[in-house]
């Protein structure tokens, strides 16, 4: 069905029909009293033609016709199938269902009959139980693209029923999309489902078991517990394994409260041990498989080589040693560079000089540098781009304590640089000295930290908080990026005490020479506690898996699903000479699944390094076997991969998402209580407009041009009669 429609105000319409009256009256008497009567009718026809066009121009006339639409106006229900969505958190009638639950019995057959009186209802769900994450962008884009205008099809998109609990954790912005869907005129209306608050839960964040233990050695076991009960939390926290261990501990939270918290375990024989950590619920709460984790320790008679050099012998020089000394798993040997013109101190354990070759360094699991510079009186060049590459290359630790002359920071100029995890303040080369005691502070990073963890019950920050000061510490301009920053200094917040990775190693710098302070009312505890657990910890990366002429090193050591991880091993022939030039292989085997076999090679400086790397597709316990036949090596480890799930049960929903969605895109959010009355609104909308195709008189190149040409036409013939 077609018409015209013109868009002319009255007044002007009575305008133009009395100029084209006034027009054709004076065209009558001009054509009366010319001579020529026949070119004067055309001369004034031309005109009279010309003036009605622009008439009809000015009224600006469009020929509308009508498309009546035949197919049924679709709905398109898109219904939230991820995992997040087994939270049973939703409370209707007194019941409490999860939020599929509730999402099912909203689309009833019932209510799915009634929507469709007049609409065409196509549901689909989107995510799945398993998936990795919610995409609520993709999920609309792929409705509006199979359904809407651009779908080409018959169907006739009248709007999206959006039934999630907002929780999108992939993809886009979903407010981007539903303004796609605005513009296409087709309104989102949405439904959240679930709480907008944690369900009262007690939950076990953490627990971060070290990579190994020593037989007879001090183990911490560090975990986090988190109260969303609504109310003060009073429970135990019990630590069991196979192996008999049983240790618990009362914990005391307040309502949104988390706290770590560790234990301490001294194994006394070898063995891998697998423990379960478990925290006791509560009444009516909301999740219990979150209560209780699993990990393992492997415990191994090893011996930690650590070697320290210093300039001269200063208090903190003199503890550190003793301590050291006193640890019944480190074996230390020393080098003390005296001041120029003194000899080189000897005695138990000390060296003549710095080792010489790569054989006798590789040795060391832990290099201590005190007081100690680049050049005359300390490191030579040959010395530092070795102890460098026992660091990065062999996964050493190295630990830097300053002093007052300044020496160390001349490092920052050498290859060492490059790994150190602080910059120095150049214009403080002799540090800072202080009247008053100054005091340590954890950050937040370290008031959980393996290495930092020095109390056995209570608040770790009360107690660094309680430790002797320090008169002196270096000056240090920043923290590179990349490190991470366990103390600073109490007042101006400068990093004192900061760790970074170094390829396969770690380097860890403590800017004050006053640990030794700490045994003050409390003899050796603090003091002995904190550099065992540097020893240990800066050796834990060449520990964790190693064999008499192998080491091997996986980065990450803890990946997800679907992470790279770098398999980097360290052999070494008869006398601990770096193993060179061998065919190494690496086989991989999946917790299911074919194994494959990849060739390991081999990296450039002659450590005795090799190289590969994976990506794991599956969670669960891998198996990595190492083998170079030829020399007669082999070597077998084991990683652990978590899921990459970022879906996760319990977490609240989002509403303000999805009225977000619904109010760009022109919907509206409906209740999930209401239930069929909500969706009564969807059913109660009117039928789509009809498509309309408008021509526009305006709009045609060709009639412009029958204008121009009756006015070219007009022009000529009043030449021809001589009128011009």
């Amino acid at each position: 069905m077609s018409h015209i429609d013109i868009d002319f105000p009255s007044l002007y319409l009575v305008i133009g029909l009395l100029v084209l009256t006034a027009l054709a009256v004076m065209a009558w008497r001009n054509i009366s009293l010319a001579p020529k009567k026949g070119q004067q009718a055309a001369l004034e026809a031309l005109r009279f033609t010309a003036a009605l066009l622009a008439f009809l121009s000015l009224a600006d006339p469009v020929r509308v016709t009508v498309i009546e639409k035949t197919a049924h106006p679709v709905i398109l229900v898109l219904k939230d199938t991820s995992r997040s969505m087994n939270t049973e958190d939703v409370q209707i009638d007194a019941k409490v269902l999860s939020r599929a639950g509730a999402a099912e019995s909203l689309l009833s057959p019932a209510a799915l009959k009634a929507l469709g009186a007049k609409h065409e209802v196509i549901v689909e769900d989107f995510g799945s139980g398993n998936s990795r994450g919610t995409d609520l962008a993709s999920a609309l884009a792929s409705g509006l693209k199979r359904h809407g205008s651009s779908a080409g099809g018959k169907e006739d998109l009248r709007a999206i029923l959006l039934i999630s609990d907002g929780d999108w954790n992939l993809g886009n912005d979903p407010s981007v999309t539903a303004m796609t869907a605005r513009t296409q005129g087709v309104p989102v209306f949405t439904v959240p489902c679930g709480a907008e608050k944690f369900q009262p839960d007690i939950i076990l964040e953490r627990v971060e078991a070290p990579g190994f233990g020593l037989v007879n050695e001090k183990i911490q076991i560090p975990f986090r517990v988190r109260n969303v009960s609504g109310r003060e939390y009073r429970g135990r926290v019990n630590l069991r394994s196979r192996q008999g261990v049983s240790l618990s501990r009362d914990l005391v939270l307040a309502n949104g409260e988390s706290a770590t918290e560790n234990f301490i375990w001294q194994p006394g024989f070898e063995g891998r041990f697998n423990f379960t950590l478990e925290v006791t619920g509560i009444p009516g709460e909301f999740r219990t498989d979150n209560n209780s984790s699993e990990c393992s320790v492997p415990v191994r008679r090893e011996l930690i080589r650590v070697l320290v050099v210093e300039s001269t012998p200063r208090w903190e020089y003199r503890f550190l040693r003793n301590a050291l000394m006193r640890d019944p798993g480190v074996q230390v040997s020393t080098l003390l560079l005296h001041q120029q013109g003194m000899k080189i101190g000897g005695g138990p354990g000390y060296l003549g000089s710095f080792p010489s070759t790569r054989e006798e360094l590789s040795k060391y699991d832990v290099v201590f540098l005190g007081d100690v510079g680049a050049g005359a009186g300390g490191l030579g060049d040959e010395q530092i781009q070795s102890l460098r590459g026992l660091i990065e290359k062999l996964g050493s630790g190295l630990v830097l304590i300053p002093g007052l002359t300044g020496s160390q920071a001349s490092l920052e100029k050498t290859p060492l640089g490059d790994i150190m995890p602080i910059v120095y303040d150049e214009k403080r080369p002799g540090g800072n000295a202080y009247s008053t005691p100054s005091m340590l502070r954890l950050s937040p990073i370290g008031e959980g930290h393996l290495l930092t963890y020095l109390a056995d019950s209570g608040s770790n920050t009360s107690l660094w908080k309680s430790l002797p000061g320090f008169h002196w510490s270096a000056a240090v301009s920043k923290a590179k990026l990349g490190s991470q920053v366990l103390a600073v200094h109490a007042s101006d917040k400068t990093p004192l005490l900061v760790t970074r990775p170094a390829g396969n190693g770690q380097v860890l710098f403590l800017g004050t020479d006053s640990a030794w302070r700490w045994r003050r009312g409390v003899e050796d505890l603090y003091h002995y506690r904190f550099w065992g657990q540097v020893v240990r910890w800066m050796a834990s990366r060449r520990h964790s898996s190693a064999s008499e002429n192998c080491r091997l090193f996986m980065s990450p050591e803890r990946p997800s699903q679907g992470d790279q991880v770098d398999v980097q091993a360290t052999l070494f022939g008869p006398g601990g000479v770096p193993l060179t030039g061998a065919e190494t292989q690496l086989r991989i085997l999946p917790p299911s699944g074919a194994e494959q076999t990849q060739q390991m090679h081999e990296s450039d400086g002659g450590w005795g390094v090799y190289r590969t790397q994976f990506t794991p597709d599956q969670p669960g316990q891998w198996k990595v076997i190492l083998s170079c036949p030829s020399k007669g090596i082999t070597h077998e480890s084991r990683i652990e991969v978590a899921g990459a799930e970022l879906e996760k049960v319990g977490v609240p929903a989002r509403p303000a998402v999805m009225k977000e969605i619904a109010r760009i895109s022109g919907g509206e959010a409906l209740a999930l209580e209401g239930g069929a009355k909500s969706l009564a609104k969807l059913a109660a909308m009117p039928p789509p407009h009809p498509d309309e195709l408008r021509w526009r008189l305006l709009s045609q190149v060709w009639w412009g041009l029958l204008i121009i040409g009756i006015f070219a036409a007009y022009w000529l013939l009043r030449k021809r009669l001589g009128l011009i």
